[in-house]
């Protein structure tokens, strides 16, 4: 009897190598994305037609986004998460990082209460019932690329009336 890893050993791919698990965290990441959505969507009470409608497309359109086989562009993400009035948030990490023996849950943990507090601090919520739950969420903070799109503040600013001369 075969089990998974002897067909995908068999097809070329390899379980143990990096590039293996890292495809299947990016995949989970995604499958975990669009879970949240959907119960999102069902916490508040919204139907499919309600958000079809908030969305300018068809219930089956709906329907078909929330069947968790598919693969949604990000375009779509981002209506059917306008339409049942949720943000989405990116975090990027490097892999390599997260699976080295340096990388503790301390360090997550520390991370993902940073995030809670940004959020918290911008009136919104996280819904996490313990720092375990948020820690598992592989939430990166927001907070130093928020820094780096504000302008900078100058002491002496130069007048406007000054640009070009």
């Amino acid at each position: 009897m075969w089990d998974l890893d002897d067909i995908e050993r068999s097809a070329g791919l390899d379980p143990d190598s990096a590039d293996y698990r890292l495809r299947e965290a990016l995949a989970q990441e995604d499958s975990e994305l669009l879970e949240k959505l959907v119960q999102l969507r069902k916490d508040k009470g919204l139907t499919q037609q309600a958000v079809a409608e908030r969305m300018h497309r068809d219930k089956a359109a709906v329907s078909n986004f929330e069947r968790l086989s598919s693969d949604p562009h990000l375009s779509t993400i981002r209506r059917y998460a306008a339409a049942i009035g949720a943000i989405v948030t990116h975090g990027v990490a490097d892999f390599e990082v997260l699976e080295s023996s340096d990388y503790t849950m301390t360090a997550t943990r520390q991370i993902a209460s940073e995030f809670a507090q940004l959020i918290d601090t911008l009136g919104g919520e996280v819904g996490w019932d313990s720092p375990e739950t948020a820690a598992r969420s592989n939430v990166i903070p927001i907070r130093r690329s928020i820094r780096r799109r504000q302008a900078p503040r100058q002491s002496n600013p130069i007048p406007q009336s000054c640009y070009g001369c």
